[in-house]
């Protein structure tokens, strides 16, 4: 267990009851060989050894994240969002690390993203790398939540990740059509290749999807034929 961080990244502030609905979730706490270290908490839960074990498991933000996003209870995720200080700046929006953006995304936490990018606009490799985990996941609510927080949305849809896979070749690879057709709804390149020069055209085929398929050569047609009218060069 990672030792304990700055009080930016603590749970130490969030209110008892929250902090007991998280350490509920826990399936495998760790040994109770350490002692429970926060006074607070040990007041309110001393009774309970378990929850003490519990605890010592979530010292970060990051971890009660990812515990909530597995979860896939959303109610919670909005409690710890309501009571965590230092989440949010005060114009609405997640701060700079994104930490709590990518375990809401891939949970399909549509309402928290909403709340997490507020009104601001974010960059591309962040919301990019959100969109790939709700389009691997199969969270079409969250595609249209992450692309309204984008300069550049068509960046967003065609943003790779160390594969080269983007969020069109998760969609397809898994055959989550509603998926893709909220991402076709941005003009961009559906032949983007991963670093195995597969497209997301090869990614359908081999899901078996035929309405993914369709959808794909439905978009390629579309962008030919807008090419023959303003002709243009392919982003690579």
């Amino acid at each position: 267990m990672s030792g304990t961080t700055g009080a930016g990244n603590s749970l130490a502030s969030l209110p008892t009851d929250v902090l007991i609905l998280l350490l509920s979730l826990v399936d495998d706490p760790h040994s109770l060989s350490s002692f429970f270290r926060s006074s607070r908490m040990a007041a309110s839960l001393a009774v309970d050894p378990v929850l003490q074990a519990k605890w010592l498991t979530l010292h970060r933000k990051a971890d009660a994240w990812n515990l909530v996003a597995q979860s896939k209870r959303q109610e919670v995720a909005l409690q710890l969002l309501s009571c965590s200080s230092g989440m949010r700046n005060k114009d609405g929006g997640c701060e700079g690390d994104y930490a709590e953006l990518f375990p809401a995304a891939a949970a399909g936490f549509a309402q928290v993203l909403r709340i997490l990018l507020g009104e601001k606009q974010h960059n591309t490799r962040a919301l990019g790398g959100a969109l790939c985990l709700a389009a691997r996941s199969g969270h079409a609510p969250c595609v249209p939540v992450l692309l309204a927080a984008a300069n550049s949305p068509s960046d967003v849809v065609e943003h790779r990740d160390g594969g080269g896979w983007c969020s069109l070749h998760y969609a397809c690879c898994r055959g989550h059509e509603e998926v893709l057709a909220e991402l076709l709804k941005v003009p961009s390149n559906v032949d983007v290749v991963t670093r195995l020069l597969e497209t997301p055209l090869t990614k359908a085929r081999a899901s078996g999807s035929t309405r993914c398929v369709q959808l794909i050569m439905d978009a390629r047609k579309q962008v030919q034929s807008q090419d023959q009218v303003f002709p243009k060069t392919l982003k690579q």
